[in-house]
């Protein structure tokens, strides 16, 4: 899921598209301040099993502000 201002829109209709389990790359923007702790917030609003399998800063995208990967698997039980 490329797309690190939109992401969190499209993570219920990725989930639905899972079969059964399956791994979830989940871009986002975060601050310095809360580097991967608001994305993860995200995450966690729109899948209720999940795993989180690695976090990641990918490059800054502006002053204080990097883009985040989070590496997901959805569907655990």
């Amino acid at each position: 899921m490329p797309l690190p201002l939109e992401a969190e829109k499209f993570l219920d209709l990725a989930v639905s598209c899972l079969k059964g389990r399956g791994i979830i790359h989940f871009y986002s923007i975060d601050s310095d301040e809360d580097l991967l702790s608001s994305s993860i917030e995200k995450i966690k609003k729109h899948v209720k099993n999940l795993k989180i399998l690695s976090k990641r800063k990918v490059q800054e995208y502006a002053p204080h502000k990097w883009k985040v990967c989070i590496d997901i698997e959805a569907g655990v039980a």
